[in-house]
């Protein structure tokens, strides 16, 4: 594997090197001093081998011979996790939460500044570390987090316990001037940094590797914060320890205040323990009830945008849960047309026991005779003359016709409603906006009429004076709890850009890439009820789509599917045939379960699918018997 950029990059130098031990050595020819770990090649050889003083603060604290305040902790699955208050002297005192997370091929880091309480955490940001240009911290928590994997291999751990024998002198002690004292700690110091160094340089090779997943600090959520600590290895937490979602949800008091029906309540999602609560999902619900306060046109409307799987829907469902709003969804098509946004007919007849047929929009315009969309934009002449019964004059637009055809539709509903032959069912978007719902519309950019899109425009204002007219004449005020909440998938065939009058109405817009590895096994765990035996084969399974995705858009491969809930069928396909078999899930159990859960599920052409399972998945499945399975199977 090609060698990357350190993320870390330790502080290397004398800085925070003061009194007594500002003489000390910052670097070693690499002949003199490397690690095990070092190939010592020629160009590598050239360059000195240097002192990190942010590791000799990290193993300060981590001895407990410091000012600041420190935890670190492991739960049940062995991650890290640490928290890190600055000194008394910082300017605005924060403290620093960091988890490290081992993964199949380094660790995986998770780490940013935070403040509040553990039912109201408020997280400030990301961890960003300083370099020789740019600002940030100097990745102390970070390599605190790391330190127990960095403990696994065995020259780091005794280097280690050399350097905590150090650990209790302050830098004006007399100690530092005597013998060999200060030299002797420097070498050790600096064979101590050649080692986290070489593991953490991006060769998956070396043995222990901790490179970091994606070369990225990925910025924390609220729900990393809800871990049971099993170990404490130092000090207590502060940020970290089990809270029970209720509580969470009182601090948190982003309900906003309707009246809702028995029934209308339990259209409401729950937030139950096992729910995990992004940090998105509570600033979108904190804007929409605090812009109440702020503005008369307040957030009601969003824009989730990004890759299948990657959870808009269910931050929809968590939004609701906090804003403990009723929710509701629509899903769009190519054909949906302007009429199915607010509702449809039912004869009058029509009851529970026997239901009739419903009739659309589109049936009422071929019962008069009209011409459709399509006919008014490619033969706008033709059309005109269906319904005018005359010659076009010069001048005319489709979207005259068009206007003409719906204006005549919408009489013809009126006149049927009141004659009392159909009554009218309306729409889920037009029932959120009537009783203060919130209303996920998905997959919005596969509508193929932009006219269709524009109609929209109306449902979205908000304020006092936000009012809509619906095709059977009756006028809706929009409640003020009405949220809306558009989903779609970008970058996909067939997904079409939004209209922009519509799309400068969404108040906020987030692009959501896909979750984390970690974050898909959480759900997927949770999916299955917990009874999937070892959350961190979940996570080498959601690395494993992970690269299929990527293989497979690296080949223009756009025509399946390797997200969340291929992970979740995946796991619960496992389980199934674990019982059937009385066998523990092992390697060959996944593969067995992958095929079609996952596989079968990654194009809708054989060859493509043929391509990425030799491309990607042998590799993880050599020698399992079920990696010969074939994509088409026979039913005998």
């Amino acid at each position: 594997m090609a060698k990357t950029t350190p993320l870390i990059p330790f502080q290397f130098g004398s800085e925070g090197f003061t009194d007594n031990m500002e003489e000390i050595t910052t670097s070693y020819p690499q002949e003199d001093i490397h690690s095990k770990h070092n190939p010592l090649s020629a160009k590598s050889k050239k360059q000195p081998n240097r002192i990190s003083n942010t590791l000799w603060e990290a193993i300060k604290i981590s001895k407990g011979y410091s000012d600041r305040r420190y935890f670190a902790g492991m739960d049940d699955t062995g991650s890290n996790y640490v928290e890190l208050g600055d000194t008394d002297k910082a300017e605005d005192p924060q403290t620093t939460i960091a988890i490290c997370r081992k993964t199949t091929n380094g660790v995986a880091i998770i780490a940013g500044s935070i403040s509040g309480t553990a039912e109201k955490p408020v997280i400030k940001g990301g961890y960003k570390i300083r370099d020789r240009v740019s600002e940030g911290r100097n990745g102390t928590a970070v390599v605190l987090a790391m330190l127990p994997f960095i403990l696994t291999d065995e020259e780091a751990r005794n280097s280690y316990s050399k350097l905590s024998l150090y650990a209790g002198y302050e830098a004006n002690a007399t100690f530092w001037t005597k013998d060999d004292n200060l030299n002797d700690f420097s070498k050790e110091l600096c064979l101590f940094t050649d080692n986290v160094y070489r593991r953490c340089n991006g060769d998956s090779s070396v043995v222990d590797s901790l490179q970091i997943e994606s070369n990225t600090i990925k910025r924390p959520f609220v729900d990393c914060l809800n871990v049971d600590i099993k170990n404490v290895e130092y000090g207590a937490p502060e940020f970290f320890r089990k809270v029970s979602k209720e509580e969470i949800l009182a601090a948190l008091d982003l309900s906003l205040e309707g009246e809702y029906s028995e029934a209308e309540k339990e259209m409401i999602p729950v937030i139950s323990e096992t729910t995990i609560i992004p940090q998105l999902a509570i600033d979108v619900a904190t804007n929409i009830k605090f812009s109440t306060e702020f503005s008369l046109e307040p957030f009601r409307v969003a824009g989730f945008f990004g890759p299948a799987g990657c959870g808009k829907t269910v931050l929809s469902k968590i939004c609701a849960g906090l804003l403990q709003l009723p929710r509701v969804s629509m899903t769009m098509s190519e054909d949906t047309d302007e009429f199915a946004l607010i509702g449809t007919l039912l004869p009058a007849c029509a009851t529970d026991d026997a239901p009739a047929k419903s009739v659309t929009f589109d049936d009422v315009r071929k019962e008069l005779g009209l011409p459709s969309t399509e006919d008014c934009e490619f033969n706008t002449e033709m059309a005109y003359i269906t319904v005018f019964k005359r010659p076009m004059p010069e001048g005319t637009e489709s979207a005259d016709v068009i206007s003409e055809v719906e204006k005549r539709i919408s009489d013809e509903i009126r006149i049927r409603l009141e004659k009392g032959d159909y009554k009218f069912i309306k729409s889920p978007l037009v029932q959120a906006i009537e009783n203060g719902y919130l209303c996920e519309i998905q997959e919005i950019g596969a509508i193929r009429k932009q006219s269709v899109v524009m109609a929209l425009n109306a449902w979205l204002e908000t304020g006092e004076n936000a009012f809509a007219t619906l095709t059977t004449g009756q006028k809706i005020k929009r409640h003020p709890n009405c949220c809306i909440i558009f989903t779609s998938n970008d970058g996909y065939d067939g997904t079409r850009k939004v209209q922009l009058s519509v799309f400068d109405r969404y108040a906020e817009v987030y692009w959501l890439n896909s979750a984390l590895p970690e974050v898909m096994a959480d759900r997927a765990f949770n999916v299955t009820k917990g009874l999937f035996p070892k959350k961190e084969k979940l996570v080498e399974m959601a690395n494993i789509l992970k690269e299929i995705t990527k293989y497979s858009n690296d080949r223009m491969i756009r025509d399946g599917i390797a997200g969340q809930r291929s992970l979740n069928n995946w796991a619960t396909k496992c389980l199934i045939l674990s019982k059937v078999t009385g066998r523990e899930i092992d390697d060959d159990i996944i593969r067995q379960a992958m095929q079609s859960t996952v596989i079968a599920k990654i194009s809708q052409n054989t060859e493509d699918i043929e391509d990425v399972v030799s491309g990607v998945v042998n590799k993880y499945f050599s020698g399992v018997s079920s990696s010969t399975l074939t994509v088409r199977q026979n039913m005998a």
